[in-house]
């Protein structure tokens, strides 16, 4: 059994276009991709910059597909035209592994020899056969979130690989980074882990609260030192794969904006990332354009409330 690496440079762009459902599909030239048969598997990676993750010249595991066929391209894409791209695969996306996904394996894929800043897509040109000890690093990775062994088996026939799990990072630090000044005048909330972080990977839309609010804009996220310990959040926890203790904590992390305010309604329940019977009698804060601070910082004033100036004293605030 195979297993490739292919370099997704138009990742976004194709997430738009490509076909609904579980059925996935690749075009190329390539030999190696015209030679696949059933249960190979095709490992995609694109760079940081293309999912607006730091490191932006690194490399992220996006998804993992199961190849159900090669054939020859009959040309009935004009996206894809068989004077071009002579081979088409069809693959099935394996769920399980791509759940975990997206995560730094740029330590794992980058080429030996090359300069750790420059930016992996000049160097991944053209799909490439991954030996046994690379494909059992990308295993490796997508256990890494969870602390524990993958759950996606060595492909059938290959030897077990017995090798020390990459380094990655703790989190992806997914989302748009905001690079800019700190601004002094901007309110804040505080939120707790896992919700901050969810805010920030744009996962969670919806912040469900006991009141109404007036506050419209950009406000910034204060990471709470404790974390939420309802069954919702240790569920949230183990679907995103969190590391809890290494998420930021006690700090000004992001910037997110609130666009509405309502009562919750049952439909609420996936934006905001908790079961339906918990938005009964509470109200949907609609959240937009979440933005992680590429250095979070400790608020000048802790929290006395729902809502606090980081900067600014109590009696200062004129409201």
């Amino acid at each position: 059994m195979a297993d490739l690496l292919i370099y997704w440079r138009d990742y976004h762009r194709n997430q738009g276009l490509r076909e609904s459902g579980s059925v996935r599909s690749w075009h190329s030239n390539s030999p190696l991709l015209a030679d696949l048969v059933p249960h190979d598997r095709l490992w995609l990676v694109t760079s940081g910059q293309m999912l607006g993750c730091e490191p932006r010249h690194a490399a992220f595991l996006v998804e993992v597909w199961s190849v159900v066929r090669a054939e020859r391209n009959r040309g009935d894409d004009t996206a894809y035209p068989a004077s071009r791209y002579r081979t088409r695969v069809l693959a099935e996306l394996d769920r399980p592994a791509s759940s975990l996904l997206p995560v730094n394996v740029d330590g794992v894929v980058r080429p030996s020899r090359s300069r750790s800043d420059m930016p992996i897509g000049s160097l991944l040109q053209g799909p490439r056969r991954l030996s046994e000890e690379v494909a059992a690093a990308l295993r490796a990775s997508l256990g890494s979130g969870a602390g524990g062994a993958s759950e996606i088996a060595p492909s059938p026939g290959t030897a077990s690989v017995a090798l020390a799990r990459p380094q990655l990072p703790p989190a992806v630090n997914c989302g748009p980074i905001d690079h800019g000044p700190i601004d002094r005048e901007r309110i804040a909330l505080g939120i707790r882990q896992p919700w901050a972080e969810l805010i920030l990977r744009g996962e969670k839309t919806i912040e469900v609260r006991s009141s109404e609010t007036r506050v419209r804009g950009p406000i910034y996220i204060y990471v709470s030192r404790q974390i939420a310990s309802i069954p919702a959040a240790a569920r949230a926890i183990e679907r995103y794969q969190l590391d809890v203790d290494q998420l930021p904590r006690g700090l000004i992390v992001g910037s997110v904006e609130i666009t509405d305010s309502r009562s919750c309604r049952p439909g609420d329940k996936d934006a905001a990332c908790v079961p339906a019977t918990l938005l009964r009698d509470k109200f949907s804060w609609s959240l937009a354009a979440p933005r992680r601070l590429d250095r979070p910082f400790k608020p000048r004033f802790l929290p006395y409330g729902v809502w606090f100036y980081p900067f600014r004293r109590r009696n200062q605030e004129g409201e």
